[in-house]
């Protein structure tokens, strides 16, 4: 029944405003609001798929829903994030400028406006309304605007392969630069305008926190599970080919021995796990004895290393380096009982040998932690704990 009375409201819709986007109509056939599927990274690891408890008026999760269905490669909290550091939300918001001022939920200006829909005064329903200040107009070809400049990207990022904006960006990263400040700011990242660096983190900050809550997804793809495959097998954010295996341990657990990382002193075995593990991952920082006060961390007692890959402590660390952070971490749990690792938490998940079959889990803070937080949740370290 409900099938039937949106298919005769679709019927209404179509006679009253042909000109209104088809995806428009979609999205009201799609009541649940089922996630679109995007192929492209998603920074920050995190599913790309907007919260329920995420700060977006409802009103505005339906523009976000005609935006994803128009461009699959646009993931919800990408959307919702640059809709609202542009707009917070707000279709009528003009903002002069350079070319002439720009207009809408993501801030078009006019020369841009031209090449997908028309001129800013255009109005094909003749409701009285630029179409450009229409929500549902606007968030239908303002992602068709954004799918054609993410393809322009790609290009770029093919053709220059070795851009610092290539080799340390996510692809959706490199899209806010360019929709921000046109694509050729690609050529001189990482020297960018304070103002676009700012628009940046925001838009990654708003994706983490606007995000689904971490859970197995936000672990590597399984290709041997059905639905496992990454849309990009081998590039950037997937896990890629791993290292060799490494010399099993085969001293005697315990024992204490100078700490490589620190003035402390750290087991055997976590010496032993710390040199294969950067002979396999040598482009890596590394922090294992700790004092810790006051705390029942393993750090103290030489069982546990945080590693960090190119990030600084309480930052977050750029897509790619996340993406190292899963390579190592997958390594690791494949050869946890060679390695004597317990257990091992990154963005926001744990996995434990214990609890294997349980795969990646949401990571609670443990009693101490802040989960939300940067080094909390693990976002910007891998931490290992070995038996």
């Amino acid at each position: 029944m409900l099938k039937k009375s949106l298919l005769a409201l679709v019927g209404g819709l179509v006679l009253l405003a042909p000109t209104v986007g088809l995806l428009a109509i979609a999205a009201l056939m799609n009541p649940g609001g089922q996630s679109a599927v995007s192929c492209a990274e998603v920074p920050g690891g995190s599913s790309g798929q907007l919260a329920d408890d995420a700060p977006v008026p409802d009103a505005a999760r339906a523009w976000i829903a005609i935006a994803t269905q128009a461009c699959a490669d646009l993931p919800e909290t990408w959307v919702a994030a640059v809709m609202a550091q542009e707009s917070s939300f707000r279709p009528d918001v003009f903002a002069m400028d350079v070319n002439g001022g720009t207009w809408g939920l993501f801030q078009i200006n006019q020369h841009i406006w031209r090449t997908v829909y028309g001129d800013f005064d255009t109005d094909r329903n003749a409701n009285g309304i630029w179409d450009i200040r229409e929500p549902e107009i606007h968030a239908e070809y303002g992602a068709r605007y954004l799918c054609n400049l993410l393809d322009d990207v790609r290009a770029t990022r093919a053709a220059h392969p070795d851009w610092p904006s290539t080799t340390e960006l996510t692809e959706l990263e490199a899209l806010v630069i360019a929709h921000n400040a046109g694509p050729g700011r690609l050529s001189t990242y990482p020297d960018i305008l304070a103002v676009t660096r700012d628009y940046l983190d925001n838009v990654r900050q708003r994706m983490r926190d606007w995000a689904v809550p971490a859970t197995v997804a936000t672990a590597p793809p399984d290709p041997s599970l059905p639905g496992g495959e990454a849309c990009e097998p081998d590039g950037p954010g997937s896990v890629g080919e791993l290292p060799p295996p490494p010399a099993p341990f085969a001293g005697v657990p315990g024992g204490l021995v100078p700490d490589p990382t620190s003035s402390g002193l750290i087991t055997r075995q976590l010496l032993h796990l710390l040199a294969e593990t950067r002979r396999a991952f040598p482009d890596t920082g590394w922090s294992c004895w700790s004092p810790r006060p006051g705390t029942s961390s393993e750090h103290p007692v030489g069982r546990a290393c945080d590693v960090t890959y190119g990030n600084q402590i309480g930052t977050y660390p750029t897509d790619v380096q996340v993406a190292e952070g899963w390579r190592m971490a997958t390594w690791l749990q494949h050869h946890a009982t060679a390695l004597r690792v317990e257990y091992l938490i990154w963005q926001g998940v744990i996995w434990s040998l214990a609890r294997d079959d349980e795969g990646w889990r949401p990571y609670d803070g443990g009693g101490m932690h802040d989960p939300n937080s940067p080094t909390g949740g693990h976002y910007d370290h891998v931490r290992i704990t070995i038996l």
